[in-house]
């Protein structure tokens, strides 16, 4: 909830800012009044594989990392530069200081936050999708080897509900591949249960 005032003080919304516009406003509003969480729940929010956030992250993304960097300007006393197109490309992000390597990392940790998200939500489809359009960000570049790992056992977990053991295996040794560490957790955590909680036979 907001006043209409200060709606109108902060700009309202912009339409280069797509999918992220609320993140744009809310950052602009912060700077024209207070603001404050509410003790109370007013809003519940589905979370489902048609989503805005789910069907268009990479845009997403772009637009919440230039409201971000147009953000630090305005607070430095420093002119906003003029976005020419139509929609926040990775030029425009990568013109606020922001490099190639940051906009891919801000990326890589949307697709696993979203990745996790869908699996939470039995959205298993949207879980394959997601994980598709990760692989296909990491091979023109590279990806945080833990993130690619976060999501190969997201799909290992997957393909085994889906008794698909094949791919679950080739999903796992993908995990331990891109980075042994994070991989090892959830081996990690199933032993330290274990041994926190001794079988009938030793109590």
């Amino acid at each position: 909830m907001m006043r209409k005032q200060t709606f109108d003080e902060a700009g309202g919304y912009r339409s280069q800012f797509m999918h992220a516009e609320d993140y744009d406003l809310c950052l602009r509003i912060l700077e024209h009044g207070q603001v404050a969480n509410l003790p109370v729940v007013v809003l519940r929010k589905r979370t489902h594989s048609e989503g805005v956030s789910v069907r268009n992250l990479k845009q997403q993304s772009l637009s919440a990392l230039a409201a971000h960097a147009l953000s630090a300007l305005r607070e430095r006393q420093c002119a906003e530069p003029p976005c020419d197109g139509p929609l926040i490309s990775p030029q425009y992000v990568e013109k606020l200081g922001v490099s190639q390597a940051a906009q891919r990392r801000a990326l890589t940790s949307a697709y696993v936050s979203w990745i996790g998200a869908m699996l939470q939500a039995s959205q298993h489809d949207a879980v394959r999708q997601l994980f598709e359009e990760l692989t296909d960000l990491s091979r023109p570049g590279p990806v945080p080897g833990s993130a690619l790992s976060t999501a190969m056992l997201s799909a290992c977990w997957v393909h085994a509900r889906e008794r698909r053991p094949l791919q679950a295996l080739v999903a796992l040794g993908r995990a331990v591949w891109a980075s042994p560490v994070v991989a090892a957790r959830p081996l990690k955590w199933k032993l330290s249960s274990l041994f926190r909680t001794p079988p009938a036979s030793f109590r």
